[in-house]
């Protein structure tokens, strides 16, 4: 009697009317289990990436304790981002500032004091390339009257 792990029904006997049918609901299994391997193998090799996909793939946002009036901001240069290309440069800008809208920071503004590399022995397990040093403006004071 010979039978498959993943589909207990499949039988190679069928003088037993009973087997016939546990054959039968077994094939039945075995199809469905296929289908949904099918249709979730679809699901995953067609990922909708979203707006945001690219941002927390390639940058993070860090508040140091040692500066709390800081915010580090890391990012990597993959081949669609490269390091000097100037549109590059935008999206970093725009993932920066949407990284400061998320974390409710920086309200009335930031600057970017300092733009660096990574030093060699500096804390970097994400294989970032470069640390932008940021600095949130501070809200502007109407004049006395």
């Amino acid at each position: 009697m010979l039978q498959s792990s993943w589909c207990p029904g499949r039988q190679k006997h069928v003088d037993d009317k009973r087997l016939i049918l546990g054959a039968v609901q077994g094939g039945a299994r075995c199809a469905a289990i296929l289908l949904l391997g099918m249709l979730a193998a679809g699901c995953a090799g067609s990922p909708e990436m979203s707006a945001d996909f690219d941002r927390h793939r390639y940058s993070r946002l860090v508040r140091p304790v040692e500066a709390p009036d800081r915010i580090w901001f890391d990012v990597m240069f993959p081949a669609a981002y490269p390091e000097g290309d100037a549109a590059a440069d935008a999206v970093r800008q725009d993932w920066l500032e949407a990284w400061l809208a998320q974390r409710r920071l920086c309200p009335a503004g930031h600057e970017v004091v300092k733009r660096r590399p990574f030093e060699y022995l500096e804390d970097n397990p994400g294989g970032y390339r470069q640390r932008w040093e940021i600095r949130c403006t501070a809200p502007a004071t109407p004049p006395p009257a």
